[in-house]
């Protein structure tokens, strides 16, 4: 089963970094966007597709005083994500007064990107491939 499991994570991965390479974001865009569908955080924007201030998506967060909004960037691509674009990230979430920010990688990241993340007083999460084919199979197993 555990094999199993792994071969269809592999596939979906390899699925999700085929549209990056062949340089069809919006598709890694609406994926991401499924993904977080799946999981019924809140409402879920896809936003439009160009000049869309840096975000890519964004999440409400239905909360008791309010409403919390997160910023989703997803980044595509086969060479892991640095530093200079979780800086973006914090930089759009902090001119926006947004409660978080969330990096999504089609691939992975840098130490320094890690670090950047875990040190930054503006909560920024990062997530890779593998997290998003994790949360589409688990949450696609609890619909049906």
């Amino acid at each position: 089963i555990l094999c199993d499991y792994r071969e269809k994570l592999s596939l979906f991965i390899s699925e999700l970094r085929k549209y990056a390479n062949n340089r069809d974001f919006r598709s890694v865009e609406s994926i991401v966007s499924e993904a977080f569908n799946l999981s019924k955080p809140g409402v879920i924007e896809l936003c439009q597709y160009q000049k869309d201030r840096g975000i890519d998506i964004i999440i409400y967060l239905p909360k008791d005083e309010g409403v919390e909004t997160i910023y989703v960037q997803c980044k595509a691509g086969a060479n892991k994500v640095g530093v200079k674009d979780v800086r973006e990230l914090i930089g759009v979430v902090g001119r926006d007064a947004s409660t978080a920010g969330l990096l999504v990688s089609t691939s992975s990241f840098t130490e320094f990107a890690r670090k950047e993340s875990n040190f930054s007083k503006i909560k920024v999460g990062l997530i890779d491939a593998y997290k998003i084919a994790e949360w589409l199979d688990i949450f696609k197993k609890i619909k049906n």
